[in-house]
């Protein structure tokens, strides 16, 4: 069984062995000093065995060349007793096995009993089992095979013949015997002696080699199980100090990479971007953190799965083609969830090779751009839609148009192109502030999409049920409708009839009952126009016509409509040249004291003498000045031209009259009215007590708080504050308490039949009365007979302005009224009018231009 865990798990001796590196060392130089001693037995006994064999031949040489020396003489040779005493004399050494002398022919000349040493115990043991009887060539090849043998032979010479040969041989067994001896004595010693040696060695190479191998072999563990600042700091030299320092660069560089690894994982687990690595075969190799959390996926079920699975791209499902995924590139992707979302990520992709070129991956990193997308279609949205009333705007509702158009002048179709302007909706604005007219709007699209049929749609453009591709905004209060695909003109009426009573019923804004009115203007395809533009044109002035037909009305587009449009373009433009020309002029109108008929006041009220048209009326030029802007530079023109007039009479020694300058809306609302009446003031030395500031009710209700501020500043400078024509606007009692008025002038539309309607009398007696409850002088406008005058008389009004006294005249016939004459009164302490006839002698009951 393992031992457990943190026990001490120690190899026995036998592994110790083994594995140890001293006992490897030790067992090596073991086997090298003992293989060293057997090489070098063996050479040893192999130079003595060699040495012995060269003296033991020398001996038989030696021997042979005794035996030959002897048997030189002849007779000898034939003596065969003799040479065999000669024989048994060498015979008798132990290592002689036997002798014979051999005559030329080479027969044995000795016997083979003299031949052979039967002396020496080895030969006895060979020859023991053969018979005497044997030859002697047998005995020598029994002799040869059974014993190790060394044969030498001698010739016998007389002079330079040779008569026979001796034949000598010797056993090698002593030699045999020696070497043995030899090599068990020489392999002890160097036994002995490569112990000693391998006891030095280890004494000495343990610590310079083995322990510093020892120790690299421990930090190496250390190093593989983690411990990654190992070290190791011993003295060595040569290799082992090479080993020592590669091991420590080795560890740094270890640390270092290991660090950096962890610091490069950090980065991708940190990191808010996607990152994907993708094999060359298309599978996903890595995976952080934000692509996972993207996903909806554990790193464990992507990695390794192909690329196709998050990635619905046909050209990644199978192998990459590196071909065309080479550089860098950035794409969008539509990645897949696991719960089935449909994800866009921008992905940045970049191939990663090895040291050949070799495409080792794809990097892919990536972003989630739903928000992007979210706010790509916003605002693209914003370009084409209205951010109030979610209807197309002007750009997508003419894109739509031109196309409808071109289908219903391919199609041989009727197109109706209807222009809507809601009536006097400046004035919901101005009463219940943008809010409340923000909200109307909203309403007013909702209402006009409820008006269209389900047919109107452009179907042909994917929107068959969705009417919003029929009705859009155009701008302000402005919508534009389209309607393909009519039968007649009456079609187009019809959907205009059912606008209009939609719009005729009330509107409930926050928690208020709002009435509004809208005037369209009808254009038809191809009979009014075969091109957007000239259609919205034509839309529009047909629209403007409607509104000029007392409003709340459609009417078709009629060639009349244009020539007023560019009439009034044509006035527009002299209008703008007016100023630098000085073609406008103030005329004067006087105001009366009903109570003594003295003339206590000057309306100024500007003219256009055109070039061409002559005199021009406000009424005409007016509204189109504050459409255009231009009513700005006219009004601080007539101000500035009033209070100068004013001073000049005043200086002509003339009575000192109230002089009334008419603000409009727009003068109102900008931030420079205070600066434009002082510097008028100042320039002209005017005293403030004689300017009147004529306003009406509609400038009271915008931003009333900040109205009522600027009022009473201009009061506390000393101008007159004057309400004109009060009774056709909406202002309550309660605003009337707050502002800081001086005078009430009552509508000429209440003075008309005020002598005749008892509605218009009743009107005119309550207004007179509430002003003097406010202590407010009343003045009247418009009084244009005798029977008038004497009722306003009875009423107590105040005052009166109108064609009665006088139209309004140049400064230089105004001056009349300035001239002392009798009070009807009795007193001639001012300028005074007997009414009856006007300043310019025409006949009472005139119409009064002003």
């Amino acid at each position: 069984m393992p031992a457990p865990a943190g026990e001490d798990q120690r190899p026995m001796f036998g592994q110790r062995f083994q594995h140890s590196i001293r006992y490897q060392f030790i067992w090596e130089i073991s086997l090298i000093l003992l293989a060293g001693t057997c090489v070098l037995s063996v050479v040893i006994a192999v130079s003595e065995g060699m040495m012995l064999k060269r003296s033991l031949a020398t001996k038989g040489q030696s021997f042979a060349s005794y035996i030959a020396k002897l048997s030189q003489d002849p007779l000898i040779l034939k003596d065969q007793i003799q040479l065999d005493s000669i024989v048994n004399q060498a015979n008798k050494d132990e290592d002689i096995l036997y002798a014979v002398v051999r005559d030329a022919g080479g027969k044995p000349v000795t016997s083979q009993y003299a031949s052979i040493n039967y002396q020496s115990p080895r030969l006895r043991r060979i020859l023991a089992g053969m018979a005497k009887e044997s030859e002697l060539q047998d005995i020598i090849d029994a002799v040869k095979r059974g014993e190790p043998s060394q044969e030498v032979v001698v010739p016998i010479r007389t002079g330079t013949d040779t008569i026979g040969t001796v034949t000598v041989c010797l056993s090698e067994h002593s030699i045999r015997n020696q070497i043995i001896r030899t090599i068990g004595f020489v392999s002890a010693m160097n036994l002995l002696v490569a112990l000693a040696l391998g006891i030095v060695l280890f004494i000495a190479s343990r610590k310079t080699i083995l322990d510093p191998i020892s120790e690299l072999g421990h930090a190496a563990d250390r190093l593989a199980k983690g411990d990654l600042s190992t070290r190791i700091d011993i003295e060595a030299t040569g290799e082992i100090r090479m080993l020592v320092d590669g091991f420590n660069r080795m560890a740094e560089d270890l640390e270092r990479t290991t660090v950096s690894r962890e610091y490069v994982e950090n980065i991708i687990r940190s990191m808010n971007d996607v990152l994907i690595v993708v094999s060359p075969e298309g599978n996903i190799l890595i995976v952080n953190g934000a692509a996972c959390r993207l996903l909806g996926y554990e790193e464990a079920e992507l990695v390794g799965r192909p690329i196709a699975m998050i990635l619905g791209s046909r050209r990644w499902s199978e192998k990459l083609d590196w071909n065309t995924l080479s550089g860098a590139r950035t794409e969008e992707k539509v990645c897949l969830a696991r719960d089935g979302r449909a994800i866009p990520v921008s992905f940045s992709t970049a191939v990663m090779n090895d040291g050949d070129g070799d495409p080792l991956g794809l990097i892919c990193v990536g972003q989630d751009i739903t928000e992007r997308k979210r706010a790509e279609e916003q605002i693209a949205r914003m370009a084409y839609y209205d951010g109030l009333t979610n209807l197309p705007n002007r750009k997508l509702f003419q894109d739509r148009l031109d196309m409808s158009i071109h289908q219903a002048l391919r199609h041989d179709h009727l197109l109706a192109l209807l222009f809507l302007d809601l009536d006097d909706f400046k004035r919901i604005n101005d009463i219940f502030g943008h809010s409340v007219g923000d909200l109307l709007l909203q309403e007013v699209g909702k209402r006009l999409k409820m008006s269209v049929r389900k047919g109107d749609s452009l179907s042909r453009y994917g929107a068959e049920d969705d009417p919003n591709f029929t009705v859009a905004r155009f701008g302000g209060d402005e919508f534009a409708i389209i309607l393909p695909e009519i039968l007649n003109a009456e079609d187009a009426a019809k959907v205009a009839g059912r606008i209009l009573a939609r719009m005729a019923k009330p509107f409930y804004l926050e928690g208020r009952e709002v009435f509004i009115g809208a005037s369209i203007g009808i254009t038809i395809c191809p009979f009014d126009g075969t091109d957007g533009d000239t259609m919205l044109k034509n839309a529009d002035s047909a629209m403007y016509h409607a509104k000029g037909q007392m409003k709340n009305n459609f009417q078709f587009y009629k060639q009349s409509m244009n020539e007023a449009a560019v009439r009034k373009l044509s006035l527009e433009n002299s209008l703008r040249r007016a100023l630098e020309r000085n073609e406008f002029v103030l005329h004067y109108q006087p105001q009366m004291d009903l109570r003594t008929g003295r003339i206590v006041g000057m309306e100024s009220l500007i003219r256009w003498n055109h070039p061409v048209r002559g005199m021009i009326s406000p009424a005409e030029f007016v509204p189109l000045a504050e459409e255009t802007g231009l009513i700005l530079p006219i009004g601080r023109w007539a101000l500035r031209t009033a209070c100068m007039q004013a001073k000049a009479w005043q200086q002509a020694g003339l009575k000192r009259l109230h002089i009334s300058v008419n603000l409009s809306a727009q003068q109102f609302k900008h931030q420079s009215i205070r600066e434009d009446i002082i510097s008028a003031l100042v320039d002209s030395g005017l005293d403030p007590q004689y300017l009147a500031l004529e306003i009406t009710e509609s400038i009271l209700m915008q931003n009333t708080d900040a109205t009522v501020a600027i009022l009473r500043e201009l009061s506390d400078m000393g101008l007159r504050i004057a309400m004109d024509d009060y009774g056709t606007g909406y202002s309550s009692l309660g605003y009337l308490r707050r502002l800081p008025l001086h005078l009430l002038k009552i509508d000429r539309s209440f003075i008309r039949d005020v002598d005749t309607n008892p509605d218009d009398a009743a009107i005119a007696k309550a207004i007179v009365a509430m002003a003097h409850s406010l202590k407010l002088t009343v003045l009247a406008e418009g009084v244009e007979t005798q029977e008038q005058m004497i009722f306003l008389r009875k009423l107590q009004c105040d005052g009166m302005q109108g064609f009665l006294l006088s139209r309004p005249v140049p400064a230089t016939e105004a001056s009349r009224f300035m001239k002392p004459r009798p009070d009807l009164s009795g007193q001639d302490d001012g300028p005074q009018h007997q009414a009856g006839e006007d300043a310019a002698g025409r006949p009472e009951g005139a119409p009064d231009p002003a």
